[in-house]
């Protein structure tokens, strides 16, 4: 998922919604068990693409407004039928970044676990991780790794 992609929300949000819909409903329903879900990885990369950083914004400022295409909402909601899982379910988060090093990664870290990812947080089962990223050149659809 590149930056860009935060202005096709709808369309991500979408394809998310109905992902986590079908990876829970093999679990089943509540009354056939609990599921046995530990852990969530997720792996981003995040590539301002100089949209941000021609105008001198770093890439970890742009985390602060990111939504993440609603994902921490929709595995909230399609949990919901299992609150002892949600309640432990460990999420990690991983995010790979050409700006982002170790001078600046608290700052990202804390913009990421204020934003919308802040209720995983809150419970201490949330882990996120930035290493470095190749720039991408070209469009959504011609992409490649630089």
């Amino acid at each position: 998922m590149l930056m860009s992609h935060e202005s096709r929300e709808g369309i991500m949000d979408t394809f998310f919604r109905e992902f986590f819909k079908q990876l829970f409903s093999a679990f089943g329903t509540p009354e056939q068990g609990t599921p046995c879900l530990e852990r969530i990885s997720i792996s981003n990369t995040l590539d301002a693409k100089s949209m941000y950083t021609f105008m001198g914004i770093p890439d970890h400022a742009a985390l602060q407004p990111l939504t993440w295409c609603s994902i921490p909402s929709i595995i909230e909601e399609a949990l919901a039928p299992y609150p002892k899982v949600l309640q432990n379910l460990e999420v990690c988060l991983l995010v790979k970044s050409i700006d982002v090093d170790g001078s600046v990664s608290e700052i990202a870290k804390e913009a990421v676990r204020t934003g919308v990812w802040k209720t995983f947080a809150q419970r201490d089962r949330f882990r996120i991780d930035f290493s470095p990223g190749k720039r991408v050149d070209g469009d959504e659809e011609g992409m490649r790794m630089l």
